[in-house]
């Protein structure tokens, strides 16, 4: 902020008027010397004492600013998280796509965490039994797509291991019996049709071939 008419920081920062935001719920525009300095949340008005008269010390005023920002950067991330579960790399990302700087984004994603709103491996788990149980994906979709939202790897493994080693395969298999009924032509071009289009669901190669054998036992017409 320009501190006065020649730019001296000797000169005092006094609050000559402090209004509320039409339509800003708990939100301020502060002035200083009679020119507008920022806005501020009702909490942080509080704590500073930024009130109408009041004398701020450089030190103050900076202080008081770069907690508004954070406050700021927390509140969006409350908001963006209150809409679905996101990993730590997308709340990150979300923030930086809003002008937070790098230093405000990974304290708001300390705090975050430290509340335990942000947590990769709850995030990993519920997005792999989302995608497997009710989306129908494969565990190498999941993987890849786990990787792509910036989970690490031990949660990701962690994240399909709740799964037993028959749960890839019963997904598959529901998908598998609906797509044979519905599809038509030749058997051998049917099941190339059916491994082509489990496989672009993320479903590893050894289910698909578990899936392809069972269904190569049955007669044509069954399932």
């Amino acid at each position: 902020m320009r501190l006065g008419a020649e730019g001296s920081s000797d000169a005092a920062l006094v609050i000559t008027r402090v209004e509320r935001r039409k339509g800003g719920a708990k939100r301020y525009d502060i002035y200083i010397n009679d020119e507008y300095a920022f806005s501020a949340h009702e909490d942080i008005l509080v704590r500073h004492r930024l009130l109408k008269g009041a004398v701020l010390s450089e030190e103050t005023f900076e202080r008081a600013k770069r907690e508004e920002w954070l406050h700021g950067a927390y509140l969006s991330a409350i908001r963006y998280l209150g809409r679905a579960m996101r990993s730590e790399k997308e709340v990150a990302k979300k923030l930086k796509s809003q002008g937070f700087d790098e230093e405000t984004v990974a304290a708001t994603i300390r705090r975050l965490t430290a509340e335990k709103l942000i947590d990769d491996g709850e995030y990993a788990a519920a997005l792999a039994r989302q995608r497997l149980q009710s989306n129908k994906k494969g565990k190498l979709w999941i993987m890849r797509e786990l990787a792509d939202k910036g989970v690490d790897r031990g949660r990701i493994e962690a994240a399909l291991g709740q799964f037993d080693a028959d749960a890839e395969f019963e997904t598959a298999w529901g998908l598998a019996v609906r797509r044979w009924q519905r599809d038509g032509g030749e058997r051998e071009a049917k099941l190339r049709r059916l491994a082509g289009f489990l496989e672009r669901r993320g479903f590893a190669q050894g289910t698909i071939r578990a899936v392809l054998r069972k269904l190569g036992e049955l007669p044509e017409d069954n399932p």
